[in-house]
């Protein structure tokens, strides 16, 4: 009887173990976001990191502020916000899907009182990566509502020996960046991007920039990146929505220096995803089930050893 005994706790551990991993893998899958495009069409995009594991940024520019807050990056400063490297431990976990990512993409939402300059940057293979205004494919900028917005780089790589392109005011929505256009400094017409690369992390850089043409208008920075998502195919034929809604009321300019501004309380749009956008939300569902199920055949089974052994 001990040695019957003994034999199905094993087989009871072994059950509980492989489905725990199980459960473990299924919640660590990348998510679908899907994401209005036009009237009435959609793209689909694989979040390979929302963030929400990755540790506080580094390499952050000491004129501006970035830090995580809520499993997203936050960017604040006077002029300028800009940090180079925030760790992407769940996209790593998924490279394979790098090698046929045509575009890299974020969640992005500008919070400043005006128009403001924005590039991706990061570590890619152990170098500071940037964003080029040369490429054969567009960058691609849509909102929430759909549309798409008109990507104006600078003329000269003035945003901090850098170039980039305006987001803006208000502007609540996606960024796709050609991974062909992802450079060094200064090596514009040559991408860093390969099908084995390896991103020790991902940034942004946010400013007015140092006299730029076109001139943005921003008095102060503030502004939100999220979900780290690539995308391989051809986007859908584009028409413009009828009557495009803002996406985001214009935030109120601070009366104290961005750093003193309390920070706006997020909106349930903001804290959740939108159940209109995005398949899965982050808490895996089905998992907790599984679990829950596991867990209630383990009771039942100690219940029937116990009472055998009376």
């Amino acid at each position: 009887m001990p040695e019957r005994l003994r034999l199905v706790n094993i087989f009871i551990a072994t059950i509980v173990i492989t489905l725990l991993i199980s459960v473990a893998s299924f919640g660590q899958e990348p998510l679908d976001l899907e994401i209005k495009y036009g009237t009435d069409k959609t793209v689909v995009v694989k979040v390979l990191d929302d963030f929400s594991e990755s540790g506080p940024p580094d390499k952050v520019w000491r004129d501006g502020f970035v830090e995580m807050r809520d499993g997203k990056i936050y960017c604040e400063g006077i002029t300028i916000a800009d940090c180079y490297l925030v760790e992407v431990p769940k996209a790593n976990e998924h490279k394979s899907m790098y090698a046929d990512a045509e575009y890299i993409g974020f969640e992005i939402q500008n919070k400043c009182d005006g128009d403001i300059y924005y590039c991706f940057q990061g570590v890619i293979d152990g170098q500071d990566a940037f964003t080029s205004p040369e490429g054969e494919k567009n960058i691609v900028l849509v909102d929430k509502n759909g549309l798409l917005h008109e990507v104006e780089f600078s003329e000269t790589a003035a945003i901090y020996s850098r170039y980039g392109f305006i987001i803006p005011e208000g502007f609540d929505g996606y960024v796709f960046i050609p991974t062909e256009r992802i450079t060094r400094l200064g090596s514009w017409d040559t991408s860093i991007w390969h099908s084995d690369v390896t991103i020790e992390g991902v940034g942004v850089h946010v400013s007015t920039g140092q006299n730029p043409y076109p001139e943005v208008d921003a008095s102060y920075v503030e502004f939100w990146v999220d979900n780290f998502f690539v995308f391989s195919g051809d986007f859908p034929e584009y028409e413009a929505p009828e009557t495009p809604v803002p996406t985001n009321t214009p935030t109120p300019a601070p009366t104290n220096t961005p750093k003193d501004t309390p920070t706006p309380q997020k909106t349930a749009e903001a804290t959740e995803k939108s159940n209109d956008t995005e398949t899965d939300d982050k808490f895996p569902i089905v998992p907790v089930i599984i679990g829950a199920a596991v867990l209630v055949i383990v009771v039942v089974v100690v219940i029937i050893i116990a009472k055998k052994k009376k």
